[in-house]
């Protein structure tokens, strides 16, 4: 009844020497042809330059004059005129304000009156004595008189110059305290004035960037409401101890040749030169692959390999155009710049010189 198909165990054997046909036809297939080898990816390269003080300080303050002067009156009274406001520009000996003057005249002639009968009483005391009329002490006396008589007429003189409020040098109104008619207290502050002499830039450095400064470094100076205009700066102070309510250290940066658009109040943004600092390699940014907090990667050439090994580096902060680095890599190296997120650790690469598109 079975004797069309062949037996069981035959077929079997016909099926296993099938497929080793197959696997051997398979193994010499691929002993045949080569593996492939990983094309190298064309890159450009940037050289890792040293610079000292590569990452300038930058701060922001506020302009003020260097020196300023708070004007009163010697004595108190009303207002009788003010020639100034806010915002003025005033010379040296300009007239800025002067009191009602009627109560301070009277005292004036008060004393010169007083004065002037000391000093008849005082001669004819003198040629009394002269003439033994009285005695050495009577004629003292009136002598005494006329002295104080005086003394009182130089303090009413003073008052009554002081009853005028003059510019003492060249310079701007900052604020003024009081209105015309107002009665103002002997040496209450009616005007601040800001003298033109010196303008610096009041601002603060934490503990990290003050112990980078010095007294004379340089300092580029820019202002807001003047944008495009670079001044001249130097760091006139720094403070030995912190600011106790900010924490912060103090210091005040000298304005060189300060223009007359230049107000008190201006906000300041300051680049400060670091005074000692080691050297730090600086890189072109877009070497940069990857970057978590502080911490980055790039990729360096290695000549001998035509190869591109990756590097971590600490990042220090962006100067310029430029990405400053802290640590990771030394002056010399090149990095991989175009075509820099293509690639792997030790991965081959072709260099493309950057006239080449």
């Amino acid at each position: 009844m079975n004797r069309h198909h062949p037996p069981r165990r035959a077929l079997a054997l016909l099926v296993a020497a099938a497929t080793v046909a197959t696997l051997l036809v398979a193994g010499c297939t691929t002993k045949a042809q080569p593996t492939p080898q990983s094309a190298a990816t064309p890159v450009r390269v940037a050289p890792v330059t040293m610079s000292a003080g590569a990452l300038p300080i930058s701060a922001v303050g506020t302009l003020e004059p260097a020196t300023s002067s708070r004007l009163s009156f010697k004595v108190g009274g009303p207002i009788a005129r003010l020639y100034a406001d806010e915002g003025d520009r005033v010379r040296s000996g300009q007239l800025l304000a002067e009191l009602a003057s009627d109560e301070i005249d009277a005292a004036v002639r008060q004393a010169e009156a007083a004065l002037e009968k000391a000093r008849r009483d005082a001669e004819r005391m003198e040629r009394l004595y002269r003439d033994s009329v009285v005695t050495l002490a009577q004629f003292q006396d009136a002598q005494t008189g006329f002295d104080v008589a005086e003394s009182a007429h130089t303090s009413a003189t003073f008052n009554q110059r002081y009853a005028r409020i003059v510019a003492p040098a060249s310079g701007r109104v900052l604020h003024r305290q009081v209105e015309q008619g107002e009665l103002v207290a002997p040496g209450a502050t009616v005007f601040e004035i800001g003298l033109d002499a010196r303008m610096i830039v009041r601002t603060s450095l934490t503990d990290r960037d003050v112990v980078r400064v010095q007294n004379g470094g340089s300092v580029a100076v820019t202002f807001d409401a003047l944008p495009g205009q670079t001044f001249d700066g130097r760091i006139v102070r720094v403070a030995e101890s912190a600011n106790e309510r900010t924490g912060a250290f103090d210091v005040e940066v000298e304005v060189a040749s300060p223009s007359r658009t230049l107000r008190s109040g201006f906000i300041a943004r300051l680049e400060i030169a670091p005074g000692e600092s080691d050297s730090l390699a600086t890189i072109p940014p877009e070497a940069l692959v990857r970057a978590e907090g502080r911490t980055g990667t790039v990729y360096v050439l290695d000549d001998a390999r035509n190869a591109a090994s990756e590097r971590h580096v600490t990042i220090a902060g962006l100067s310029g155009d430029k990405l400053v680095i802290a640590s990771g890599l030394e002056g010399g190296e090149q990095v991989v710049t175009d075509g820099a997120p293509y690639l792997t650790d030790d991965a081959p690469v072709t260099i493309v010189p950057a006239s080449d598109q």
